[in-house]
């Protein structure tokens, strides 16, 4: 299995231009492509970039299907602190995107495993995942797969660790933090052909080096991606700081991630 491609780039303004090179040699490539993308503070320079490539005319997302990675649970439809509106705020508002071509998770309703197995259903409608972008916890979640989520979970609602609840906090400003998320699982994620993992902070560091060069185990759900073949890793110099004898590039030689 070949090893993944890691890239270290200066800071997070810098990881943003870069994964959206990657993004849109992607896309150029394969316009109609099937993505789940994630919200937070470190994607936002990501999707700055793509909205500035799309508005320079590089790059058409008419054709392209979004999927919500996670989403709270709990929240009232459209609530402004949603993941969907992070999105739509960062992203989706400002491309031509089709409304039809994005799909959501809601952040609430009353039979959630359906919604969770719907959701399954529609990724399977659509051909399955052609890339997944990713962040990481400080405690190595993927999504909302907390520490000792089971590999083979697809989409499900999960209860979150007071770590992660706390990080909701700081980053979205809900209140009171949610108990609970809907989030694609490991299972679906790993089935996706191609993963790209963003990571910037000096916070991350020991999760990025636990889930690249620990032992593979649920109690680090990043970890799983050291099984990927087609996975693509971005870092700032201050998330990189605890990787051992890795191969790094500091400049983007090439497209790591492909269209099948």
């Amino acid at each position: 299995m070949p090893a993944p491609k890691v890239d270290v780039v200066a800071d997070l303004q810098e990881l943003g231009r870069a994964a959206a090179r990657q993004l849109a040699r992607f896309l150029l490539k394969k316009p109609n492509a099937v993505m789940a993308l994630p919200t937070g503070r470190t994607p936002e320079p990501l999707y700055a970039e793509l909205v500035h490539l799309y508005r320079a005319g590089l790059l058409d997302f008419s054709q392209v299907h979004i999927l919500q990675l996670d989403e709270v649970h709990g929240l009232p439809p459209g609530h402004p602190r949603s993941f969907q509106a992070h999105l739509t705020q960062h992203l989706i508002a400002h491309v031509n995107v089709s409304p039809e071509r994005f799909y959501t998770l809601p952040s609430q309703l009353d039979d959630p495993n359906e919604a969770c197995a719907a959701y399954e259903r529609q990724i399977e409608a659509l051909g399955g995942l052609d890339l997944v972008v990713l962040g990481i916890g400080t405690n190595g979640h993927l999504a909302f797969n907390e520490p000792g989520t089971p590999f083979h979970r697809d989409t499900h609602l999960t209860e979150l660790t007071p770590e992660t609840r706390e990080a909701l906090r700081e980053t979205f400003g809900i209140e009171p933090p949610p108990d609970q998320a809907l989030t694609m699982g490991l299972r679906t994620i790993m089935r996706a052909r191609c993963v790209l993992l963003l990571a910037a902070g000096k916070k991350k560091a020991p999760a990025v080096a636990n889930a690249l060069q620990g032992s593979i185990t649920p109690e680090v759900p990043a970890s799983v991606l050291q099984l990927h073949p087609s996975l693509h890793v971005i870092l700032d110099a201050s998330a990189a700081t605890q990787l051992v004898d890795t191969a790094t590039s500091l400049q983007q030689t090439g497209p790591a991630v492909r269209p099948h």
